[in-house]
């Protein structure tokens, strides 16, 4: 994929009189255009795009796997400020977020609904920073990237066991040691419904060292207003989110062979409620807490993250160090309402409606650490070999308080665990280039891990042990300089866990086992036309075995986690990029996924055969045009604007014996434009987001009455200064 790639859509929609104003604002830019030079600093031919998915650097189009890039500068323009706008972007991508800084990932049907831990790797740099929490990853900051790389399918050999459904890697601007440079931007927008909201971003490069020491402070900081009321509590606009974020990034380059990189961020993320919305019409964005209709549901979002990184290069390899650790806070009030098809508990009569609101705070400790050495240069072998660690503490408190059938069965009833979780790895991975067109390669990584529980009923916890070898194995096939032919295997593995002491006594298992994911995909990259047209084309297959899910035990309302059987995943992936002129780009790209349970053997599963997997849209498609102009000789400008369309993401569970086992979300569409001018170094934008005003539900979680509603149409205007 090509840095200039995609444009996409946020979550916006618009008025007539904008429109108008608009295509007035457009019709004068292609009027200025016509007369003004071409805009400078263009060429016809995409950039090609430098990519580290398989730990060394390669251009993006040679890596035998599909790897989805996205420039830094793309992020910037489109003001990409998470993996939720990120996931408009990324065919087979989906993400949840019902709390703001709180994501659940799914790449190609693989996602976080429930298990032992989170599916979807996450680095930042060098470090995994994949959460300990499996309710949500981390809110990394998209702010300042060099880029952001996408790796689906399995990706077990080199990033472990936490990258079943693939790894998200965001790569951070590193320190320049030769000059100083920053930019800054403004922005605000009005909403369609709620209160207005500001932006201030920020990134200064400071050398104190001409070419041997330099700083990078990045600051990222937003005030949303809120647009969902709450009636029954008589207030408004009650999902606003705060949200400050500081990163300090230091480069200290010893000599030339020997480069040291440390990272520091500092997050802070805090809102008065979730964005959701349970009440009709969902045009009114209306909430109601259940047993308590006045209830308060703010959350807290909070992580601090430390990082050093060692290079040194031997000129035939480079060996890289990479210690981090991550110390997080997480604080949640929220209220839920399910409705049976039957009494679920005959000493209570009309107890088909079950409520529970509560709250629930998490802290978690992450240190992981990687060693690896990788070959050098260009080379007809080349190889990585190294050795991880990681060590995890997590624990949490829970109140709760429920009602059956109108009834208040327990009051701040409290429910206290902790977790700790300690592995190790040895990987390695190598390619032979058989021809001048063949390449071969295989790879393998052996897991160990040591899991342990403990809850309030049961301090002397559970523990296990649980193992892995993840083999990887791929042919490439070069049919012209630049046309590339892949085939792909890879393993993907997740340990087992413990149901706790809880669900053990109420006749429930007290543990589960591990799971795993074969998957094969077959792929071609192809840059035509004179380098001015890029495709990527994806089919794929999956296998996913002793799968865990999510139920309940017989008879009670205890959540027990079970390995219910298998399912297959299969689909189709594509990405075009095409640059006609050195003023248009245009960009298409989505996925078509299918999955399907294909088996079952665990007793009162939520899951039957033929039923799909949870949280996987069924397609997803983006159209992006990006055209450049001048207003004037000096004052060149842009023109920008995305359409992206989600199919439904489904949730089942027949395991609790609901009026309505299934949950699925709305079909989505999101259109997104901007148009601007550059004067120098500052840039001025209008923009309009979610310009449809796009109110579906955008998860499906309608089972337990939390439907989670996107931000309403946004209008507003940024201003941007850079100096570098």
């Amino acid at each position: 994929m090509v840095r200039y790639s995609i444009a996409t859509s946020k979550h916006n929609h618009p008025t007539q009189p904008f429109f108008s104003r608009l295509a007035a604002l457009i019709l004068v830019a292609f009027t200025a255009s016509a007369s003004a030079e071409t805009p400078q600093d263009t060429t016809l031919e995409l950039e090609e795009v430098i990519v580290t998915a398989q730990k060394r650097e390669q251009r993006a189009m040679d890596v035998p796997m599909s790897v989805s890039v996205v420039g830094g500068q793309v992020i910037e323009d489109l003001d990409i400020s998470n993996a939720l706008d990120l996931s408009y972007l990324v065919p087979g991508m989906v993400v949840q977020e019902a709390v703001p800084g709180t994501q659940l990932y799914t790449l190609r049907g693989i996602g976080n609904a429930a298990g032992s831990s989170n599916l979807v790797g996450v680095y930042l740099d060098e470090a995994d920073v994949t959460s300990a929490d499996i309710n949500g990853q981390y809110d990394l900051s998209l702010y300042d990237l060099e880029r952001v790389e996408v790796l689906r399918g399995p990706q077990g050999t080199l990033y472990g066991a936490g990258s079943v459904g693939g790894t998200i890697r965001l790569i951070t601007n590193k320190p320049r040691l030769d000059q100083p440079g920053g930019k800054a931007e403004i922005s605000a927008f009005s909403q369609a419904r709620g209160d207005a909201s500001y932006e201030a971003r920020a990134a200064l490069n400071i050398p104190l060292v001409q070419d041997v020491f330099a700083l990078r402070f990045v600051l990222n900081y937003h005030d949303w207003g809120g647009w969902i009321d709450q009636p029954a509590a008589d207030r408004e606009n009650i999902n606003d989110n705060k949200y400050t974020d500081a990163r300090l990034r230091a480069l200290w380059r010893i000599n030339d062979r020997f480069d040291i990189n440390g990272t520091l961020i500092v997050h802070r993320n805090e809102g008065g409620g979730m964005n959701i919305v349970n009440l009709p019409p969902y045009s009114k964005s209306l909430v109601q807490t259940f047993i308590d209709p006045a209830l308060e549901t703010p959350y807290e979002d909070d992580y601090d993250h430390y990082n050093l990184t060692a290079t040194y290069d031997f000129d035939s390899a480079t060996l890289v160090s990479a210690t981090a650790y991550t110390d997080s806070w997480r604080y949640r009030a929220s209220s839920r309402r399910f409705v049976f098809a039957s009494d679920l508990i005959p000493d209570f009569p009309g107890s088909d409606v079950y409520e529970a609101y509560g709250s629930s705070g998490s802290s978690s400790n992450l240190f992981t650490q990687e060693l690896r050495l990788v070959s050098g240069g260009e080379k007809a072998f080349n190889w990585v070999v190294g050795l991880f660690y990681r060590d995890e503490d997590e624990s949490g408190d829970d109140l709760k308080t429920t009602a059956l059938g109108g009834m208040v069965l327990g009051s701040d009833v409290p429910y206290s665990w902790a977790t700790h979780n300690e592995s190790w790895a040895v990987f390695g991975e190598a390619s032979l280039a058989l021809s001048e067109r063949w390449e071969l390669g295989v790879g393998a990584r052996y897991f160990n891990e040591d899991r342990f529980r403990a809850d309030l009923m049961d301090w002397a916890g559970q523990k296990a042990n649980f193992d892995d070898f993840s083999p990887r194995a791929f042919l490439a096939f070069s049919a012209a300089e630049n046309i590339n032919i892949y085939v792909n295997f890879a393993r993907g593995f997740r340990s087992g866990g413990f149901n706790g002491a809880e669900v053990e006594n109420a006749g429930g298992p007290g543990s589960y086992g591990p799971e795993n994911l074969d998957s094969y995909e077959l792929g071609t990259k192809m840059t035509l036309a004179d380098g001015r047209l890029y495709t990527e084309l994806v089919l794929f297959y999956s296998e996913y075995k002793n799968m865990q899910t999510i139920g309940v035990v017989p008879g009670t309302l205890f959540s027990v986690i079970s390995n219910i059987g298998e399912a297959e995943i299969q689909g189709f992936e594509w990405t075009v990029q095409w640059r006609p002129s050195d003023r248009l780009n245009l960009g298409f790209n989505g996925s078509v996924i299918d999955t399907e349970v294909t088996a079952v053997n665990a007793e009162n599963t939520p899951q039957l055969p033929g039923d799909p997997l949870d949280q996987v849209a069924e397609y997803a498609w983006s159209l992006y045009v990006d055209y450049l102009f001048n207003w004037s000789a000096s004052n060149p400008g842009f023109f920008r604007t995305g359409y992206n369309r989600q199919g439904p993401t489904r949730m089942t569970d027949r395991s609790l014996g609901l009026v309505n086992p299934f949950g699925i979300s709305d079909t989505l569409g999101f259109l997104y434009a901007s148009i601007g001018v550059r004067f120098g170094r500052t840039t001025l934008e209008l923009f309009g987001r979610n310009l449809l005003d796009e109110d579906g539900r955008s998860n499906p979680y309608d089972i337990g009455y939390i439907e989670t509603q996107p931000r309403p149409r946004m209008i507003g205007v940024r201003l941007a200064f850079n100096y570098e």
